[in-house]
């Protein structure tokens, strides 16, 4: 519902806060008091549109401005209805227990009047949880990793929900358990301290040799191709320069060093063309092969002598 009148509560009369009465605050600015009201309709409009987290937020930057009961009020019904009812009944007890000076404006008296009615309705659906520990142990309560208090003593107000219940006692002692609780449960909760159970890390196995074999091959490999791409492309340019120097492949003096350098550059190109080839088909086999792969699930085995390696695979 627009609460047109909030306009009202800015614009006539003094500003009171929603705790005990106070002296009359400051003066707000134009500028001010036109942000609040801008934000406070636009509270209202999301909250007529379902959009409830957001109608919190533009009554809280409101409040932020000037904290007054109709601002307040509004943010505890956008809050009861997101499910946070522990939240909007402590600020709705708040509205309604706030003392407001005679000559207050009537919206302040009518969210005031109206919070206490809100309160009297919601607290009987707040649900409260009382935690327990066995054999009376002495603990302190977290519930949603939040600290409340010393086990045993209170019963808590919490939201409608799961929450994670936890005690922690001494020596590093704990209990903890997960539960669900509805509108108006009252439920208690014992739990039962233990050492707290230090986390495992799961091993994780490292890369076979055969994978870093894989990747090394397909490493030295890709370096051997680009080194013979390196050189045999000057070599192919050499060779048509020769073929013009050098008619019926006869080659003057001056030409002794291009085919020094001619003949270094091909045969660097075709050595290192072929052993690209075969270290990198041997990385690829070998990072196949690799049991962490599992995509032959093949059994390798090697015999390394002093100039050969010899490989045995069994595929089954």
């Amino acid at each position: 519902m627009r609460w047109v009148a909030l306009g009202c509560a800015l614009l006539l009369g003094s500003v009171t806060t929603t705790g005990r009465a106070q002296p009359a605050s400051p003066q707000l600015s134009t500028e001010e008091r036109a942000r609040a009201l801008t934000l406070a309709d636009e509270g209202a409009r999301l909250f007529d549109q379902g959009d409830f987290n957001g109608a919190r937020e533009k009554f809280e930057q409101a409040e932020a401005i000037v904290a007054i009961p109709p601002f307040s009020f509004q943010r505890a019904r956008a809050l009861e209805r997101l499910g946070r009812w522990n939240e909007a009944l402590q600020l709705y007890q708040k509205v309604g227990a706030s003392e407001l000076p005679k000559d207050v404006p009537m919206p302040h008296q009518l969210a005031k009047r109206d919070a206490q009615k809100a309160a009297e309705q919601l607290a009987p659906k707040v649900p409260r949880l009382a935690v327990t520990v066995a054999k009376g142990e002495p603990a302190e309560v977290y519930i949603d990793g939040r600290r409340l208090g010393e086990a045993g003593t209170y019963a808590y107000l919490v939201d409608p929900g799961e929450h994670v219940i936890e005690a922690r006692g001494l020596g590093g002692l704990v209990g903890r358990r997960t539960i669900t609780i509805n509108a108006s449960d009252a439920l208690t909760v014992e739990l039962t301290l233990a050492p707290a159970e230090e986390p495992k890390l799961k091993g994780q196995k490292g890369p076979s040799v055969w994978t870093i074999l894989g990747y090394v091959g397909m490493g030295v490999g890709g370096a051997s191709l680009v080194a013979s791409a390196a050189t045999g492309i000057p070599a192919i340019t050499m060779s048509s320069e020769l073929d013009v120097a050098c008619p019926n492949g006869r080659c003057p003096a001056s030409e002794f060093d291009t085919v020094d350098t001619y003949d270094a550059l091909r045969w660097t190109a075709g050595a290192t063309l072929i052993a690209g080839l075969v270290i990198a088909g041997a990385g690829v086999t070998s990072f196949l092969l690799a049991p962490e792969q599992g995509i032959f699930g093949a059994e390798v085995k090697a015999e390394v002598g002093w100039s050969s390696i010899t490989l045995t695979v069994a595929v089954p």
